[in-house]
């Protein structure tokens, strides 16, 4: 049952698992393999879920602003009912949620293939939260300027790589990009748009979307 009640003030609400590839060093995820049968690769992730009046909902896959009611925006949610959102509530006819999701995606669109649940699929191991180690940058590693230019560069790929966060790390020499979802030809894009500053090892990517084996 969806109830209401009034939030506070306006703040920022950062979802646990949002950042959790760059915030908190999460485990770097490589591209999930084609499916041999040709099935399509299932997704599933823990996100805020949000519907304006008649609009469809949208899985937020970066920070929710916390206003009144909260704010944000993603891909639309496909076969969403409401009463399987066990936080749900509507404020000033925007419903709202945290759930997690299992379906598949594409064209900005997610499509659930199970209800909706307040736990993980059975037996998904979410990304680990252990800072990977990393060898101090040599004296070619690329400088901060190269940094601010490929911060710059793959911005302006943004909606085509699906980015959320990105940033360039000039104590290690590395380059980190969170994205909606991370497939081998987005890996490969990514990888071609900075080639000019940065080696592919010097490359973590993180998927939103974590894939289902």
């Amino acid at each position: 049952m969806i109830s209401t009640r009034q939030k506070g003030i306006a703040g920022v609400l950062t979802l646990g698992l949002v950042l959790a590839g760059c915030a908190d060093g999460g485990a770097v995820l490589a591209a999930p393999a084609p499916d041999p049968l040709g099935e399509p690769q299932r997704y599933t992730t823990s996100a805020f879920i949000i519907q304006q009046g008649d609009e469809p909902p949208e899985l937020c896959l970066s920070t929710v602003m916390e206003s009144n009611p909260p704010q944000c925006g993603g891909p639309t949610v496909v076969g969403l009912d409401w009463a399987d959102v066990p936080d749900a509530e509507t404020v000033m006819g925007v419903t709202f949620g945290s759930a997690w999701v299992v379906g598949t995606y594409a064209d900005e669109t997610f499509t659930l293939t199970e209800p909706v649940s307040s736990d993980p699929p059975a037996g998904h191991v979410p990304p680990g939260s252990t800072p990977p180690t990393y060898s101090p940058p040599s004296g070619d590693a690329p400088s901060a300027e190269d940094g601010e230019a490929a911060m710059s560069a793959l911005g302006e790929h943004a909606t085509e790589v699906g980015l959320l966060v990105w940033s360039p790390d000039p104590t290690t020499g590395r380059f980190s990009a969170d994205v909606i979802r991370l497939d081998a030809s987005t890996e490969a894009r990514i990888h071609e748009i900075l080639a000019s500053w940065y080696e592919a090892d010097q490359i973590d990517l993180y998927s939103r979307l974590e894939p289902l084996r």
